[in-house]
């Protein structure tokens, strides 16, 4: 059982740490219990009986008394605890006090245990860790279990060196392992939690390091600067760049000066200009001699990056323009000079590219297929994938012929406004370049909150955008509504339940797959809509962006 939640040791069994507490810390007498509140009472059982009812339920009602009176637990289906709980026998009782319907007070399905010889409770009358459970496996077993481990005082080893620790106000290993299982208040829990969501980030930075400096002792080609040709491709473009952008220009071309691999991030809003910034960089490579290969997720923006590639290629260089290529799982296609485009097969493809006819490759993973092939790659960009990691790395490397033994330059690129200091701590081994600025004349984005009873108003205003020929997307959090989603995992602390909280307040998550069918059925029969989510089949996913990329629209294309 505790294999199938992926404990097969004392160090897994240590690790596996609450999802949340119940807070059972507030230990009352029977006279000051009040409906409502989870609480705990230290009580002798004067009576405890089991019926049957007429559609086999088990009930077990007992009568539990403390020196200011008496109160009845109800447990359902549970008929040994009349063998545990055997009548003069006192234990804790913990649970949530309820009224019934005479108006009576009583413990619905109460935790108990019975505390001998002035022992620890570790279900009752404490901060009580509630676990992620599977069949026959309950909280209170895992909880038994953590517990007789930690009594065997294992030899946990510290490897966070003292001082940082100090300096972070964080506990040592041992006594954050206590806490997170078995806390004596919200603090020392919140304490723990600290020290493993610290430790999580500082492991992660130190392998993002280590990557980083192999990465500095891994030979990589030297793209020299031609500051006098940036100029001229910059006053040859038809509108002037942003300040940012001519920032990670700079950047990103004093990056791939180096004899060492560059591994950076471009980051910047939705048409602020990343591509054009990444698109000088490769004529840059492809006027010394070095192949660039652009790799999108899907085959609509990898086209939409060879076509606007091509564009820009007519104002940067009109007379001798290289040779670019776009290879997708659907086919492969070849651009020779003055616009020729033409149609190859794949493996004449892969022939011409791997003799480095073909200076800059657009495409998706069909670039790391086993037939991929490059003879001087210098240059790689990715579009949207921050986690393009090492074996994809391998794999185009091994692509490569006779300069294989060199690692080509990284550049990835994200519209996702991720915070500087989440990427410096998450993708510690990437430099960062920020274009922060949208090119002139490029119109506001405008963000509005809409209340539910703003609803209805806001679908007659996608209608009327839609009549008008302009389209709109609605984003959902989930695909499908599913409680597994929602499952609680084994990270550490996660809520906690108040002693004194009636009642709770939900958030509704919507999914893809609902509100298709409530839209398109209910709020938009009238409309065109389509439905595009993760687990879709690629084929499925390419067929409906194509679609929605050829609609007719007019010039505003999203809302």
């Amino acid at each position: 059982r505790f294999e199938k939640i992926g404990v097969k040791d004392v160090r897994d069994l240590l690790w596996y740490f609450p999802s949340r507490y119940e807070d059972f810390s507030k230990v009352s007498f029977v006279s000051e219990l009040t409906p409502g509140e989870l609480a705990t009472i230290q009580a002798t059982v004067e009576d405890i009986r089991v019926r049957r009812t007429r559609r086999g339920m088990t009930i077990i009602e007992a009568v539990l008394a403390d020196e200011t009176g008496t109160i009845r637990a109800t447990w359902f289906n549970q008929s040994y605890i009349a063998q545990t709980l055997r009548t003069g026998r006192t234990a804790n009782f913990s649970g949530k006090v309820s009224l019934s319907e005479e108006q009576e007070i009583y413990l619905n399905n109460p935790t108990y245990e019975i505390v001998r010889d002035g022992a620890n409770a570790i279900h009752t009358g404490r901060l009580v860790p509630v676990y992620p459970e599977t069949k026959g496996l309950t909280s209170r077993g895992i909880r038994f279990a953590v517990r007789a481990a930690m009594k065997r005082n294992p030899a946990l080893k510290e490897w966070i060196p003292a001082g940082i620790l100090a300096a972070h106000g964080l506990p040592e290993l041992g006594t954050a392992i206590h806490d997170v299982h078995f806390p004596k208040d919200l603090e020392s829990a919140l304490a723990a939690q600290r020290r493993f969501h610290f430790e999580d980030l500082f492991l992660l930075q130190i392998a993002n390091f280590r990557q980083k400096l192999n990465l500095d002792a891994t030979p990589a080609p030297a793209i020299p600067i031609d500051i006098e040709r940036i100029k001229d491709v910059l006053a040859a473009l038809p509108f002037p760049l942003t300040q940012s952008q001519k920032r990670s220009l700079w950047e990103i071309v004093q990056d791939l000066a180096r004899p060492h691999p560059m591994n950076r991030l471009l980051q910047g809003d939705v048409g602020s200009g990343k591509t054009i910034v990444a698109a000088i960089a490769a004529i840059m490579a492809a006027e010394h001699g070095f192949q660039t290969v652009f790799m999108a997720p899907t085959e609509i923006l990898a086209r939409q990056h060879f076509e606007t590639f091509q564009k820009f290629l007519k104002h940067i260089s009109p007379d001798e323009q290289p040779v670019t290529g776009l290879a997708t799982g659907s086919g492969t296609v070849v651009i020779y000079e003055n616009d020729l485009a033409a149609k190859t097969p794949k493996a004449e493809f892969w022939k011409k590219s791997g003799n480095g006819e073909i200076a800059v490759v657009f495409g998706t993973h069909a670039l790391i297929e086993r037939s991929a092939r490059f003879k001087n790659l210098g240059f790689v960009v990715i579009d949207e994938q921050h986690r393009f990691g090492v074996h994809q790395r391998a794999a185009l490397v091994k692509r490569t012929g006779a300069e294989g033994s060199r690692m080509p330059h990284f550049l990835s690129m994200s519209a996702t406004p991720i915070p500087r200091t989440l990427v410096q701590t998450v993708f510690g081994n990437l430099d960062l370049s920020l274009i922060t600025e949208l090119p002139a004349g490029r119109k506001p984005i405008i963000t509005k909150i809409i209340t539910p009873a703003e609803r209805q108003t806001t679908y007659d205003f996608i209608r009327r955008e839609a009549r008008d020929g302009r389209q709109a997307f609605v984003i959902c959090p989930l695909i499908e509504d599913s409680s597994a989603a929602l499952r609680e995992g084994g990270g550490p602390l996660l809520p906690i339940k108040s002693t004194n909280t009636a009642a709770k307040g939900s958030i509704e998550l919507k999914s893809v797959k609902t509100e298709y069918d409530r839209l398109s059925k209910k709020i938009f029969p009238d409309l065109r809509i389509a439905m595009l989510h993760g687990k879709m089949k690629p084929k499925e996913k390419e067929a409906i962006m194509a679609d929605f990329a050829k609609a007719p629209r007019t010039e505003r294309t999203d809302m």
